[in-house]
């Protein structure tokens, strides 16, 4: 309706005091708040609605005309948003995100890689215990599993005053094959024991205890862990009774431990470790 009685030429639209502009024009297409604000600071300018004591030249227009002589009293890049806040810069903005990246970085490094760690050395402790639980299984029914040899991948190494019986070495061989881990990283012991397991038994017997322990090397990219496991070393221990009795005569046996390690823990009457 404005445009068309600018183009008319109407005399309701006074040109002079407050005639229509192109930025005007533009006024009208800003944001109603915006709008409100520049009516406002039109107000508190020299172009104050009802101070005038003549008549209102923009009064055909009315209280729009008045909106537009405010909006058109100050420049557009005046009027600001309410509620506006300060940006810092984006030099200062970059300077405390590296700070941020430096000092988080490092800790999710150490986190990412400790799961990973904490993952591995979990599986192989799991192997461990499994692989030794079958085996000690399959002793208890004499089934000592195939022929093995004292070479790879077995890799058996019988302490000096230790001798096992050849089916014995077998269960030994048997359990680190059960195992699934390096057969040089694993020692095994083999113990007999009385029914109630109350102490060791030096013959192969229906009813008695069949035990066997193995414990194996703990291998760390990181040493992340280390601190926090304690030992170096995975051990486990496994009882069971025997269920079938032997073809010949079975003697148990050991291997030498690992350097930094013992059998202490692997007894007839010690817990699990």
């Amino acid at each position: 309706m404005l445009l068309s009685q600018v183009r008319a030429g109407q005399p309701g639209l006074n040109t002079e005091p407050c005639g229509w502009q192109p930025p005007v024009l533009l006024a009208w297409l800003r944001p109603p708040r915006q709008l409100f604000i520049a009516s406002l600071a039109g107000a508190d300018g020299g172009g104050r609605a009802g101070s005038s004591t003549g008549p209102d030249p923009c009064g055909d227009v009315g209280s729009k005309g008045r909106a537009l002589k405010g909006a058109r009293s100050r420049p557009f890049g005046r009027v600001t948003r309410l509620g506006s806040r300060p940006v810092a810069r984006d030099g200062n903005q970059r300077g405390v995100v590296a700070v941020e990246f430096a000092l988080v970085v490092p800790l999710l490094i150490l986190l990412v890689f400790g799961m990973i760690q904490f993952g591995t050395i979990y599986n192989d402790f799991i192997s461990v215990r499994q692989g030794t639980r079958d085996a000690a299984r399959q002793g208890a029914v004499a089934n000592f599993g195939p022929t093995f040899t004292t070479g790879s991948p077995c890799n058996l190494s019988v302490a000096t005053a230790s001798t096992p019986s050849p089916d014995i070495e077998n269960l030994m061989c048997l359990a680190k094959s059960q195992i699934g881990l390096s057969g040089s990283d694993i020692r095994v012991d083999v113990i007999f024991a009385k029914p109630d397991f109350s102490a060791a038994d030096s013959s192969w017997t229906v009813g008695d205890g069949l035990i066997v322990c193995t414990q194996a090397a703990m291998h760390t990219q990181t040493q992340l862990l280390a601190a926090l496991i304690g030992s170096p070393f995975l051990k486990t221990k496994t009882a069971i009774r025997i269920e079938q009795p032997a073809v010949g005569a079975e003697t148990a046996g050991y291997e030498s431990p690992p350097s930094g390690s013992d059998w202490s823990w692997c007894t007839v009457s010690s817990s699990t470790p």
